[in-house]
């Protein structure tokens, strides 16, 4: 890559504004520095205004893994630099974010970069598998509605159910052979979801926020690694309200004839992260056994005489924000640690 014109872009990034600084590798002409605010729109188009071949260089930090996930078809290639190793930036007595975005970029082009590995493209599998394993599910709901409602239940039962249905159904043998191929194709189905759980629970020891996000009432373990999977990190929303939204629990001001109608509970946002927000809630309603806050908070404010409808958006909104909070803390423990 020496030889080649190639954009170095170097990125210091923040969770509300970002400084970059460009320099062309062979000719070291400036092609542009600036700032931008933290979001993937303005990460594409920031970069893309480069002539390709494009390398970015960022610190290693609670952005990188996503940075390189959403430019990962925009560059060449992503660089996460060892913020330990950088000591250019980090002692420099006239540092500010400008200045680090362009030294980034020349210490990429000296050669002075200690690259780290980032998590992100190993976390490609674990998104994968998780997307695969709410796809199955939905096929599982839908064979089960086709050899019987009332065969939801354990698989021993449905399997006893099914042989005693075909014995009352000898006179229709297309019947017969409709809800054997249906119950073949969900116990293949629910192979494939055993398999594709084991593998999740085999990699899910490189994401330590799994096991913690398990421990919130109502989330278990598909839950948690569906939140892993699709969050990816907390630091992504740079507040509350955008995570709301994102889980499909922000609300919408719709206005009509000039004047504005009350906020509705948005349809945007990530139906996998809805689904596990939504069945988190009612599992605190309905199925824990033992008080937790969230249960106390929600029969409190029944006993008040409010909306049940309105409680159970306010209960995923607080556990909502619970998760967004404490997996933060989380992730600054780690990085301690890691130090």
């Amino acid at each position: 890559m020496a030889s080649r014109s190639v954009s170095v872009i170097g990125i210091d990034t923040h969770i509300v504004n970002c400084n970059y600084f460009c320099v062309n590798k062979k000719t070291a002409e400036i092609l542009g520095a600036g700032e931008f605010s933290t979001n993937a729109t303005n990460f594409i188009k920031t970069v893309t205004q480069f002539p390709e071949p494009r390398v970015v260089i960022v610190e290693q930090g609670p952005l990188s893994g996503w940075i390189e996930r959403i430019l990962e078809k925009h560059v060449e290639e992503v660089v996460v630099a060892d913020t330990k190793r950088n000591s250019w930036i980090a002692k420099d007595p006239g540092k500010n974010d400008l200045i680090d975005s362009e030294k980034l970029a020349h210490l990429y082009m000296g050669g002075y970069i200690k690259r780290i590995v980032s998590r992100s493209k190993e976390k490609q599998e674990l998104i994968s598998l998780v997307i695969h394993y709410h796809s199955l599910v939905r096929q599982t709901t839908r064979l089960k509605n086709q050899v019987g409602e009332r065969r939801r239940g354990a698989r021993a039962y449905r399997e006893e159910s099914i042989k005693e249905d075909l014995k009352y159904l000898w006179h229709n043998k297309g019947l017969q052979m409709g809800i054997r191929n249906y119950h073949d194709q969900l116990r293949a189905v629910e192979k494939q979801i055993e398999e594709v759980t084991k593998r999740i629970q085999k990699i899910s020891c490189k994401y330590p926020e799994i096991s913690y996000l398990e421990n919130f009432p109502g989330i278990g373990f598909v839950g948690s690694s569906t939140l892993s999977a699709m969050i990816d990190i907390p630091e992504r929303f740079s507040t509350l309200k955008q995570l709301w939204i994102y889980c499909g629990y922000g609300l919408d001001q719709q206005s009509s004839g000039g004047s504005s109608k009350r906020p509705r509970i948005t349809k945007r946002g990530n139906r996998y992260l809805n689904n596990v927000i939504k069945t988190a809630a009612h599992n605190i309603i309905t199925l824990c056994k033992n008080d937790n806050v969230y249960k106390t908070w929600y029969n409190e404010n029944i006993r008040k005489g409010k909306d049940p409808e309105k409680l159970r958006a306010n209960l995923a909104r607080k556990l909502i924000k619970d998760i967004w909070l404490g997996w933060k803390a989380l992730n600054r423990s780690v990085s301690k640690q890691a130090a």
